[in-house]
């Protein structure tokens, strides 16, 4: 397939230079790295169409992590134990105790460690769904708010 249009955009340079180190690891040139970024992107845009196919954006990989989750405004010490159970490049689904008081639409700091990692993922969320579970348990939907680079750059090793 002839490639003969071309492509600007603007991005910061710490995007760039962590697609440019991506790239390298993958032994390609920058610009077959983001094509085949965008065409994985279209495929499973295209894929989703389909009216029996998952209707998620992203996809999610289910995982057993423990997790610290603290409300916003506490200090880590006075966070509570949780374990990640699904996790996608958008949010997460954590079980936390059934004494731990966050509500719908709040914000929480969750700490996770990926498999590999040196250091920890820490990661601000809004709490989206929130169920009732047996056990003096509760099941824990959210989606991610504004990760940094580096810890979005972990998860998409993951998922």
């Amino acid at each position: 397939m002839a490639r003969d249009v071309g492509i600007c955009f603007r991005t910061t340079d710490e995007v760039k230079q962590a697609l440019e180190a991506i790239a390298v690891i993958e032994r390609r040139t920058l610009s077959s790295f983001i094509e085949n970024v965008l065409r994985d992107h279209i495929k499973e845009r295209v894929q989703l169409r389909d009216p029996g196919q998952e209707r998620r954006r992203y996809f999610r990989k289910a995982v057993l992590l423990p997790a610290l989750v603290c409300k916003r405004g506490s200090n880590a010490s006075a966070g509570m134990a949780g374990t990640v159970v699904d996790l996608s490049l958008v949010g997460l689904k954590i079980y936390i105790p059934h004494n731990c008081d966050i509500a719908q639409d709040e914000e929480f700091d969750t700490i996770f460690t990926i498999p590999n990692e040196k250091a920890p993922v820490t990661i601000r969320c809004v709490a989206k769904r929130i169920v009732e579970c047996g056990e003096g348990a509760r099941e824990l939907g959210a989606d991610f708010i504004n990760a940094h680079l580096a810890d979005y750059q972990k998860l998409m090793r993951i998922c």
